[in-house]
């Protein structure tokens, strides 16, 4: 029949989508104009520099250029411990740079014994380029401040606020001065850096405060990420967040609006956030229209940068916010950020502000991936276990479709009946495609019946259960979350694959049950379908599972309701038998809960 091909063709469809999803996702959305614009004016502003350079143009007419060689300086290196309930930090006195950020509730694996994940890793002893470091880039000042401190260590309790002060003078009168202020309940440092010109002269310069991270190269033997998720420099403008690929060297800067600017992985992020994102406003011209824009801008510039490490074989990223200096003798510039140093926890990166939760790589579906990610952490708030949290997310989500799903298993069980006109008029109209296409939707209008009916729940699910693939994927908070028995991490797949086999058993029956249009042959065909289903799920995280199990559980008491509760079927022609049981009354009612409608005799 024409409608089984098209719902042969829908499930096939359904398992390319779920399976082949994070791989075809970048050929379904190549760079769009805007972006491959940007990437040739990214090359023609370097080669325009370039040529600048070997004619003789001074460096002043391009952007004057510093050494960013960094020398250790003379100055002994102290170092100051910061303890919160969220971190232990190390922070050097050389430019304010951090040694070591270690997060205290997350381990390298699921054994709470194994080390804690520490967000800047140093690969060589001669790294100095350290995150947070501030660098004074002028003429004469040092290319690492070597600061003094006010503290030695730093240890703060749940709701508490400290602030570590780092000073410096310099011989001709240039102090720099920073202030960290640490909070207890977040990963947020404020951060107050000032320049003072106790000089007799014109101070002209920048001031820079870098995030730096090393990145090892994948070898043959390491196992790639099936889920492609992006690491290294990552930021955010006016437009959509922008990722560059790691693994193409080269420098991209602008003094376009930035709401923020940082290094990322799949769960933890380093971010330098602005106080604000410049934007347009409207403003009168003379002898202009009114409503001209202006976009109003400061003088910070930001600049990401890839490249080899000098030291060793992984690739260094950094990225930079950079503020111009202009200051006349006696005045003092000021400069304020947030460094967000810790994991991409949804509520605490919304805290923080300027859009910093789009930090997390939801995907395409994120329209849909944001709202689970919302719900779920609803529910574990007073669950306290996230396996429960998706089971109660899968009930609240058949509640909603009931309605359609409804719809869809009478529709089927319709066109079953229909059956028997339908091979009727494919007999009548064997010669004749158009006469037996026509009589076959005269018929459907007649009995008021939508053949795509029934596909239409399945097609709904999809992108729910894709935005689910990407929460359980990407967020960290399912990251090691356990559920009960031998389901310790959600985010990882089954071990035992039991939940796998248990969610193609439920398919089969949910499928045994459903109203079936199909001659003899496709049915067959489709029983292969919870056998696909089933390897298809092996690897996917336990939690995915886990909701497409209990998915399958309550649309089997919802068929079982719905059978129950609709007695026979619509016949060939009419509306007879509707709402009537085997007895030819009308059917009893029964009590039901919303949605799933558990059945009480």
């Amino acid at each position: 029949m024409k409608n089984d091909k098209r719902t042969i063709i829908l499930l096939v469809l359904t398992i390319v989508i779920l399976f082949g999803y994070p791989y075809i996702m970048k050929f379904l959305f190549p760079p769009t104009p805007e972006e491959i614009a940007r990437q040739a004016e990214k090359q023609a502003k370097v080669e325009a520099e370039s040529d600048a350079e070997k004619n003789g143009v001074t460096k002043s007419a391009v952007m004057k250029k510093y050494s960013t060689t960094m020398v250790k300086p003379s100055e002994k290196e102290e170092f100051i411990t910061v303890e919160t309930p969220l971190y232990r930090a190390v922070i050097s006195s050389w430019g304010g740079g951090v040694k070591s950020w270690e997060l205290k509730k997350y381990h390298k694996t699921r054994d709470p014994k194994s080390p804690l994940i520490n967000i800047t890793p140093v690969l060589h002893e001669e790294d100095t380029k350290r995150p947070l470091i501030s660098r004074l880039e002028m003429d004469g000042a040092p290319s690492i401040i070597p600061f003094t401190v006010s503290k030695k260590a730093i240890t703060i309790e749940a709701g508490e606020v400290e602030t570590l002060r780092l000073r410096w003078k310099g011989l001709g009168g240039v102090a720099l001065e920073k202030d960290y202020t640490f909070n207890a309940e977040n990963y947020g440092v404020k951060t107050v850096v000032s320049v003072v010109n106790n000089t007799r002269a014109q101070l002209d310069g920048r001031i820079a405060t870098d995030i730096t991270s090393f990145y090892k190269k994948a070898g043959k033997d390491d196992k790639k990420d099936r889920y492609n998720f992006h690491k290294g420099p990552v930021r955010k403008g006016t437009g959509k967040t922008e990722r560059p690929d790691i693994t193409e060297p080269g420098q991209e800067s602008g003094d376009d609006p930035i709401a923020w600017i940082g290094l990322e992985d799949k769960y933890f992020l380093m971010a330098l956030v602005p106080p604000f994102v410049a934007k347009e406003k409207k403003r009168k011209i003379e002898g202009e229209d009114e409503g001209e824009s202006e976009v109003v801008t400061s003088n910070t510039l930001w600049v990401s940068n890839i490249k080899e490490d000098e030291f060793s074989s992984a690739t260094l990223a950094s990225v930079s916010l950079v503020e111009k200096l202009e200051l006349a003798p006696g005045e003092t510039s000021t400069f304020e950020h947030t460094a967000f140093m810790g994991v991409k926890d949804y509520n605490l990166l919304k805290k923080t502000g300027n859009r910093l939760e789009e930090a997390i790589e939801f995907g395409y579906f994120s329209i849909i991936a944001k709202p689970c990610l919302v719900l779920l952490n609803f529910f574990n708030k007073y669950a306290h276990n996230y396996g429960i949290a998706i089971i109660l997310l899968t009930i609240l989500f058949k509640i909603i479709f009931y309605p359609l799903t409804k719809y869809g298993l009478k529709s089927m069980k319709n066109m079953q009946t229909m059956q028997p006109q339908m091979k009727a008029i494919k007999e009548k109209y064997k010669d004749d495609k158009s006469k037996q296409n026509k009589a076959t939707m005269e018929l459907y209008k007649r009995n008021k019946i939508n053949p795509m009916g029934g596909c239409l729940p399945m097609v709904l699910q999809i992108p729910v259960f894709i935005g689910l693939y990407e929460v359980l994927a990407v967020a960290i908070e399912l990251r090691h979350a356990p559920f009960a028995f031998w389901l310790v991490d959600l985010a990882a797949k089954d071990p035992y694959y039991i939940t796998p086999v248990l969610m193609g058993i439920s398919m089969f029956l949910h499928q045994k049950m459903t109203p079936s249009a199909m001659d003899p042959m496709q049915s067959k065909m489709m029983m292969i379908m919870p056998v696909v289903m089933t390897f298809m799920f092996l690897n996917f995280p336990s939690g995915l599972v886990l909701y497409w199990l209990v998915n399958n559980i309550l649309s089997i008491l919802q068929q079982w309701q719905i059978s129950r509760g609709a007695g026979t079927p619509t016949g060939g022609g009419g509306d007879k038998g509707v709402g009537k049981n085997k007895q030819g009354g009308k059917a009893k009612k029964r009590f039901a809960l919303p949605g799933f409608k558990m059945l009480k005799a």
